[in-house]
């Protein structure tokens, strides 16, 4: 099935004009640890910095901190987190340099200085129950010309629309005949209301990949596809079972202020992978997911996957 079934529907044009809305920034953050760090659990330290981000931009600015860490539920945060890439370890010696990946929607730059402040006082505040110092010693822009320093001027966005043209390019390429994903933290979705607690089906993933960028599109952009253009991309999913898995179920430990207890969220690690005839045709959705993370709990540095094609 070609892209002119779905055209009927939504042209090229009209999806490419919604998701020009949709605008980004990449921030490098870099840490380095002044002493040896334990985590509570594996694939914790995207909620450590959550709760540490957070006890920043609360010293910093009101409004920032509501924005991104209030206690609004129902609000769909502006802003999302790449954890340093430690996989499944616990045990940090000092010197170690953390980099982690900031994203902050257009809407949310204003409060970009308020963000640094906030991510320089993981110095003073330090990283888990020993507080270890981690100091501040880099920030970069990812951009989509490469990483570069920041600097005074604003720096470069990304925007879906360039992300979804180049992976429709790549995917006409002829060699995109198996999709290799891979979670690194956390994926949490849910199916019937339940969380997912195996490999996603291609048409489960690419359901959450279309409805993650959809919920992030500013009001008023449009829509990305027609009810019967979604369905119609949905059913040339079907039959495309997760192949070769390789996954762990894990459960990160987080303290919610909110309510005032502990708690433990669940998520998948690990790889999975996608074969046949239709699966370039989904790859523009999930390099999307690439830069946007998939699922719930982005926040806290869930749903950050790779997507790896083959011929």
């Amino acid at each position: 099935m070609n892209d002119a079934v779905i055209e009927e529907f939504v042209s090229v044009d009209e999806r490419l004009a919604a998701l020009s809305h949709l605008q980004w920034v990449h921030l490098e953050v870099t840490h380095q640890l002044q002493g040896a760090l334990s985590l509570e659990a594996p694939y914790s330290l995207g909620a450590l910095y959550r709760s540490v981000f957070g006890l920043g931009l609360h010293e910093q600015s009101e409004d920032a901190f509501q924005l991104f860490a209030g206690d609004q539920d129902d609000v769909l945060r502006p802003w999302w987190l790449w954890p340093p890439e430690i996989g499944a370890d616990t045990w940090l010696p000092a010197g170690v340099l953390l980099q982690c990946r900031l994203t902050l929607q257009v809407q949310a730059l204003p409060h970009l200085d308020a963000c640094l402040e906030a991510m320089s006082a993981f110095g003073e505040h330090g990283l888990g129950r020993q507080r270890v110092s981690a100091v501040l010693t880099d920030v970069r822009v990812i951009s989509p010309s490469g990483p570069v320093d920041l600097g005074a001027t604003a720096p470069e966005r990304w925007t879906a629309d360039a992300v979804w043209v180049a992976a429709q390019q790549e995917a006409a390429s002829g060699h995109v005949a198996t999709l290799a994903v891979q979670a690194h933290t956390p994926l949490r979705l849910k199916e019937g209301g339940q969380i997912l607690r195996s490999a996603p089906s291609l048409e489960t993933l690419v359901q959450r990949c279309l409805g993650r960028a959809q919920l992030l599109l500013p009001e008023g952009s449009g829509a990305l596809l027609t009810r019967d253009a979604k369905a119609t991309l949905l059913a040339a999913c079907q039959g495309q079972p997760a192949r070769g898995v390789a996954l762990g179920s894990v459960r990160v430990p987080r303290y919610s202020a909110r309510q005032k207890r502990a708690m433990e969220i669940d998520g998948l690690v690990g790889t999975w992978s996608y074969a046949g005839a239709d699966v370039s045709r989904v790859l523009p959705w999930l390099r999307l997911a690439e830069h946007l993370q998939v699922g719930g709990k982005t926040t806290l540095g869930f749903g950050a996957m790779r997507v790896h094609c083959s011929p």
